[in-house]
């Protein structure tokens, strides 16, 4: 999957940052929202990004793909514009039961907090589509 965006931070952020993901799929019946799997994929809240940050990467060594489009990979995040363009990433097969449902058209929605005033910092918004190779679609929404 390659994965383009830009967004503007229009303030620094705070090392106590934490994010809410809303991910829902539309099927025939209207959204239905994705439960928390794992305490990664879903409908999470994700404590202590900054920690996060730090436990993948150095801040001295970020990928090269960061460093060459001057995005930050690690804390603090300061107020500025950023972009990405075609980061390339695979998302991993799905089986049994996951499988059936993990295609589809999907709405997302990322909200970004601080944990110490449980304020709202931002958010983003987007909708993706996943389709396997070889689906179909089903009378549980497009695949």
């Amino acid at each position: 999957m390659n994965l383009s965006f830009k967004f503007e931070i229009t303030e620094d952020l705070p090392e106590t940052l934490y994010m809410r993901t809303i991910l829902e799929k539309s099927t025939w019946f209207g959204l239905i929202t994705v439960p928390c799997l794992k305490e990664k994929f879903g409908t999470c809240t994700h404590r202590n990004i900054c920690q996060v940050l730090d436990s993948w990467y150095d801040p001295c060594d970020c990928p090269p793909y960061f460093v060459e489009n001057d995005f930050p990979c690690t804390c603090p995040l300061f107020a500025d514009e950023y972009s990405l363009h075609n980061l390339s990433f695979d998302i991993p097969a799905f089986s049994g039961v996951f499988a059936t449902f993990a295609g589809g058209d999907y709405e997302i929605r990322l909200e970004f907090y601080d944990s110490e005033t449980d304020q709202e910092l931002g958010c983003l918004s987007f909708q993706i589509s996943i389709t396997a190779k070889g689906s179909k679609d089903s009378w549980w929404g497009k695949r």
